[in-house]
């Protein structure tokens, strides 16, 4: 029972899992190459055809095209290197039952007759050939129709020419000193074989190829001419002369130019012709080598030390020196210090900044918190023109180099005021006044930058530094004087005390007159004066009180 049971579950397996591949057979369709075939179409320039004509193209055949005949013993013939072919043709009730085909001289015979009309067909089948070339004829016996829409080989196969290899060609490419590179090509070749000076140099399979030729001389006349081979025969190109160029010269005499030097550096600029690289040299030893088109280079050096600098330009045609270079560097570098920053003058419309600081390479001067300019390291001193008067700016200042930067402190600066050449006019405030226990006075002019000065007798001057207050009667003169010391007109205002009378209801009118500033000075009598008008109709009125 157990024996039953595996072989019924190998049964399954093989026939439930097996996916079985059937191949084409004969007078089928086929209208695509199978899985390890491949297809060539009727048009193809290795079939040979014999009286045979092309039909219409038409959708039906293959790639559109196909080849007819009505003749008998017109034939077709190709080549093939493979091991199995197939013809493709179509079938109708017209065409020949009694089509020839010989493989290898072994004969055989298939019909292309068919009931109804068809395209594409499988109509002959050789497999099973040994692996080589083979020749295929293929004709008609009688007079019916045959036709011809592709033929199927090996997918590894190949058709081949059938006849001695045609158009035979080599061609330049390109040539120098030292190498020749050619193209070559013949129609239906196996193999390609160069010939230089009548001496074969590269043979190659196929029907066409290319080859660089290195091993020439310069200045040199070669003859380079292709043989075409296949199993038909052999045909020769016609004969390519090709001189080679002239070796190039040796690098050109060149210069070395100092571009730059510092404490730890030497940076040089050089150009040759033709170089293919330089070698470069410090006090006789080789430090380095350069690729060809380097134009410059930056030697690594100690500081306040002389060096001898030269390059070699090397190429397979020589060598050519540069001219010596004698270089001290510069003492070693620190970053920038002892940065002083100050004004030096302001005007109406600029401002000259004075600065100081060592081992500075540049120096960034800002305004306003924008770069305004940037200076070498040894500049003292910077103008600022074209600027607003009577207008603040804030100036910082940065001195750079590759070691680090210090900054400055920002320094605020304003230009001046453009002078006022008019007379001063001068104003008191309040101009008049009758004040309650004490006032304040003040004095301005529509010049800003005039000196203010104010008497209480119209001699004896006191510099106006801001508000004044007077306790008593007072007559107050005021004067301005502006940058050019012309003097305004003397203005005069009088403020007058008074004495403040007591309201019934326990207030000081002089508080009250005081808190307001000036307006209460024109209101304190009328405020006093119905006080005691109130105050004598509340006296009549207890009067009568009293008589009552």
């Amino acid at each position: 029972m157990k024996k039953i049971s595996v072989l019924l579950f190998v049964l399954l397996f093989v026939f439930g899992f097996s996916m079985p591949s059937f191949a084409a057979v004969v007078r089928e369709r086929l209208t695509a190459p199978e899985a390890g075939w491949q297809r060539f179409d009727d048009t193809h320039p290795y079939i040979v055809y014999e009286g045979w004509t092309t039909n219409t193209p038409n959708s039906n055949f293959y790639n559109s095209t196909r080849h007819y005949n009505i003749s008998k013993n017109n034939k077709v013939t190709f080549y093939f290197h493979g091991t199995k072919v197939r013809i493709i043709a179509g079938m109708s009730f017209t065409f020949s039952n009694n089509v020839q085909v010989k493989v290898d001289g072994v004969q055989y015979t298939y019909s292309v007759k068919s009931s109804t009309n068809q395209q594409q067909v499988l109509v002959f089948e050789k497999v099973g050939l040994p692996l080589g070339d083979h020749v295929v004829e293929i004709w008609t016996i009688g007079s019916y129709d045959n036709s011809l829409d592709a033929i199927d080989i090996d997918e590894s196969g190949s058709l081949l020419w059938s006849g001695p290899p045609g158009s035979a060609s080599v061609s330049l490419n390109s040539v120098s000193y030292d190498f020749v590179d050619l193209s070559f090509s013949a129609f239906g070749a196996n193999r390609l074989i160069i010939y230089r000076d009548d001496v074969p140099i590269y043979t190659v399979d196929g029907s066409s190829g290319s080859y660089r030729d290195s091993s020439v001389q310069s200045s040199t006349t070669y003859r380079y001419y292709v043989r075409a081979e296949n199993v038909f025969g052999a045909t020769a190109s016609s004969v390519l002369s090709v001189r080679t160029l002239a070796s190039p010269p040796p690098p050109s005499a060149f210069d070395l130019q100092l571009v730059d030097v510092k404490d730890k550096s030497i940076r040089i600029s050089f150009l040759s012709l033709n170089a293919d690289e330089y070698e470069v040299y410090r006090d006789g030893e080789l430090i380095t080598k350069l690729p060809g088109n380097s134009t410059g280079y930056t030697y690594s050096v100690s500081p306040s030390t002389t060096y001898r600098l030269w390059l070699v330009a090397v190429n397979n045609f020589g060598r050519t020196a540069s001219n010596i270079l004698e270089v001290t560097t510069q003492e070693e570098l620190v970053p920038p210090y002892d940065l002083t920053f100050s004004l030096s003058k302001a005007y109406e419309d600029r401002i000259d900044l004075s600065f100081d600081v060592k081992k500075a390479e540049s120096i960034l001067v800002y305004r306003n918190g924008k770069l305004l300019t940037t200076l070498p390291g040894d500049r003292k001193f910077y103008s600022d023109t074209g600027l607003s008067a009577n207008t603040e700016y804030r100036y910082k200042v940065v001195a750079k180099n590759a070691l680090g930067s210090v900054s400055s402190d920002e320094l605020l600066v304003k230009t001046l005021r453009p002078p006022v050449t008019d007379i001063p006019k001068v104003y008191l405030v309040p101009d008049s006044k009758v004040f309650l226990n004490s006032m304040k006075f003040e004095i301005t002019s529509n010049d800003p930058d005039a000196s203010l000065f104010y008497s209480f007798d119209g001699n004896t001057w006191e510099p106006y530094t801001g508000p004044v207050t007077v306790s008593e009667t007072k007559d107050v003169y005021a004067k301005a004087v502006n940058v050019l010391g012309v003097e305004s007109s003397v203005v005069v205002a009088r403020y007058v005390f008074n004495e403040t009378p007591k309201i019934m209801l326990g207030v000081d009118l002089g508080d009250v007159a005081s808190s307001s500033e000036s307006n209460f000075h024109f209101l304190w009598p009328i405020i006093a004066f119905c006080s005691g008008v109130v105050g004598a109709f509340v006296a009549a009125q207890r009067f009568r009180g009293f008589g009552g």
